[in-house]
């Protein structure tokens, strides 16, 4: 058998108005535009709703004034109850305080997941603002619920992402199911998924093109997998009908140190193929993805290490102490289907790392990820060299090792302003072990995403992370409700540092 694996929300207006200065100031600086490429929409970090979007929100008129930081204006946002929910405009943005929802006016966790599901349909964006960090992750699932009840999907899922102060709880679902969870403190990664909802909401052009059929292979360069294929596939390919996709959406994190700026970017997502295998335990096709970029906005840096890596033991941990609600358990069948592979530096001859993700309903997609030497110039290419640690067993950790190197010397590459750094990877053997059987519900975490890097410049260190992994749960023909499951929280945090260390040279 193959083995199968957020008071404080309420900022100073001071700070807020701050947090928009220095957007002004930096925009241009982390607008990036690959090359040979569209651009990719998410890249847009500082986004303000257009006024043809309509804005709601259940909870107390005192919080108004609290989201005009987030490109609100406070004379656009409506208060209504809940009940109203399922009447409102297809793509409006929905705010919900949960304080004021659960305290107040006594809302449980299944009653609002019922509230949502018609929003979920409608693509609209959701906003869950929480205060304690203990109920996010029900509030993630009641996301999930909602979709996965208007979608009738036997297959549900949502990321878990290391939490421990206040928070947005962020939902959409069309293209697939995202939903993110974000700092308070942390204003513009919550408005980048905003432009992202709106672009994918409001934009027709976005579905899948009339050209691309079945069968086919599709090569791109420098994009965020997940994004491209909600984008470019959407619920025609990836819903229901040959699979689903549940992903993070695009994060961004930029740090600010003594004149010293940069940007992390990184994205999740796993991929359920709609098949099954038979046998005594059944068997689901998963696929595990990750993606991250780094952009330094200043030049000469060198890459202490740079790493990533899926880590398959926690999600088999979850399931074997037999913690509340996890009965089930993923991993991988090992040994294939792990990318990138192993790339080695031969001086004069240029490598680029890549991946290949083999969409349910035989749609190949071809990611390569090139370093640049600036986002504006072609010249001083550099290139990723890529090393990969191979487990043994199925349970076991995969980690990539990158470097960036002078394609001529294969010695490290000085890092440039406004350059991207991007890597993607890639486990497409991944199985689900239905182990109730297929006619139960089955509850499991998946294998642990993890991402790390520091780079050196001079005396300072840039050091960035992100760890999250996924709850999936498949349930044939009865609908959802939220439960409260007991997991182990991903260990570590997710942010976007520069210091002064002795640890460069």
């Amino acid at each position: 058998m193959g083995m199968g694996l957020f008071r404080s929300w309420v900022l100073a207006l001071l700070v807020l108005a701050l947090m928009m200065v220095i957007a002004v100031v930096f925009i241009n600086q982390y607008i990036t535009m690959p090359r040979h490429v569209k651009p990719t929409e998410y890249q847009l970090t500082y986004f303000s709703l257009p006024s043809n979007v309509s804005i709601f929100m259940v909870g107390p008129q005192s919080l108004i004034n609290n989201l005009t930081g987030l490109g609100l204006p406070s004379s656009a946002v409506r208060l209504i109850s809940p009940v109203e929910l399922s009447s409102i405009p297809n793509g409006s943005v929905i705010i919900i305080d949960w304080n004021y929802v659960n305290r107040t006016l006594h809302m449980n966790y299944d009653e609002l997941a019922k509230a949502l599901e018609n929003p979920m349909g409608r693509n609209d964006l959701i906003i869950i603002i929480s205060e304690d960090p203990s109920e996010v992750m029900m509030l993630e699932e009641s996301v999930a619920v909602a979709w996965g009840n208007y979608y009738h999907s036997k297959v549900i899922g949502f990321p878990v992402f290391p939490v421990n102060s206040s928070s947005y709880i962020v939902g959409f679902g069309d293209a697939g199911l995202m939903i993110a969870v974000i700092p308070i403190n942390q204003v513009e990664r919550l408005r980048l998924l905003m432009g992202i909802w709106y672009n994918m909401a409001y934009n027709t052009s976005l579905s899948m093109p009339t050209h691309v059929k079945l069968n086919t292979v599709i090569n791109t360069t420098n994009q965020d997998p997940y994004y491209y294929m909600a984008v470019n596939y959407g619920k025609s390919l990836i819903n229901n009908q040959y699979g689903w996709l549940f992903w993070t959406g695009p994060q961004t994190i930029i740090t600010h140190y003594n004149g010293l700026q940069s940007t992390y970017q990184f994205d999740y997502c796993i991929i359920v193929a709609n098949s099954m295998s038979t046998g005594v335990t059944p068997e689901v096709p998963v696929e595990y993805l990750g993606f991250m970029d780094y952009i330094p906005g200043f030049s000469g840096g060198s890459f202490a290490y740079y790493r990533a890596g899926i880590n398959m033991t926690t999600a088999w941990n979850d399931y074997y102490g037999v913690l509340n609600g996890i009965n089930s358990y993923m991993g991988y069948v090992g040994g294939t289907g792990i990318q990138p592979g192993t790339i080695t530096c031969t001086p004069g001859i240029l490598s680029y790392i890549g991946i290949s993700v083999p969409l349910p309903g035989g749609v190949t997609l071809n990611f390569q990820f090139q370093p640049t030497a600036s986002s504006t110039s072609t010249t001083d290419r550099n290139f990723i060299t890529d090393f990969q640690s191979t487990p043994t067993v199925s349970l076991n950790n995969i980690v990539w090792w990158f470097a960036s190197l002078n394609q001529w010397t294969c010695l490290p590459q000085s890092t440039s302003a406004n350059a991207w750094y991007p890597v993607g990877f890639e486990v497409d053997s991944g199985e689900r072990a239905l182990v109730q059987g297929a006619n139960n519900l089955n509850t499991a975490v998946s294998p642990v995403y993890w991402e790390r890097g520091a780079v050196c410049y001079g005396s300072y260190e840039n050091a960035f992370n992100s760890v999250v992994y996924f709850v999936l749960e498949y349930q044939p023909g009865t609908p959802w409700t939220v439960k409260q499951l007991s997991i182990n929280y991903p260990y570590g945090s997710t942010y976007n540092v520069i210091y002064g260390t002795n640890k460069c040279p």
